[in-house]
């Protein structure tokens, strides 16, 4: 199989703007990808080697056309593989976001169950200060009653000396 070199040239081309394309879409995915990365750099080497050596491209265009087939099964091999991770990535993200959900509910009957315990709080609180208010009367009213009492035992022991007197 004979390609002309200006048909090469142009699938060249394509395929260096194909491998560039797909470098700046894997970019994103730098933590996962970084040896797919590494292994395009080096294939751009390569093709690089093949612009320096392009006068014996055409005795090479065989091995190069298997190369290029071997590569293109592992690209699309490693891009099945980024699918799924992604897929998978996708569910957790949806299940992070249901889990989100979840705790927000918990979190607003919190603060609803929150905001009825203050008020209780404040309930207990005026009644407390009532309860104080009545303790605080029924002690003036006891310490009243000891006053008189007083009073009355000074009168009855005044009383008494008068009798034991007469």
């Amino acid at each position: 199989m004979n390609i002309d070199q200006e048909t090469f040239a142009t699938f060249r081309q394509e395929v260096k703007d194909g491998f560039s394309q797909i470098q700046q879409s894997l970019r994103s995915n730098d933590s996962r990808l970084s040896s797919m990365d590494k292994r395009l750099d080096s294939m751009d080497k390569h093709i690089d080697f093949m612009d320096k050596r392009f006068d014996s491209i055409d005795k090479r265009i065989d091995t190069l056309n298997i190369k290029l087939d071997d590569t293109t099964r592992r690209l699309s091999s490693r891009l099945d593989m980024l699918q799924s991770e992604v897929t998978f990535l996708h569910r957790s993200v949806y299940k992070i976001e249901d889990k989100l959900g979840s705790l927000e509910t918990k979190i607003s009957s919190l603060a609803t169950r929150v905001g009825s315990l203050e008020t209780t709080v404040e309930s207990l609180g005026i009644k407390v200060d009532a309860h104080r208010q009545e303790t605080l009367s029924s002690y003036a009213s006891i310490g009243d009653i000891f006053t008189k009492l007083m009073d009355n035992q000074d009168q009855f022991e005044n009383r008494l000396t008068k009798l034991e007197a007469a």
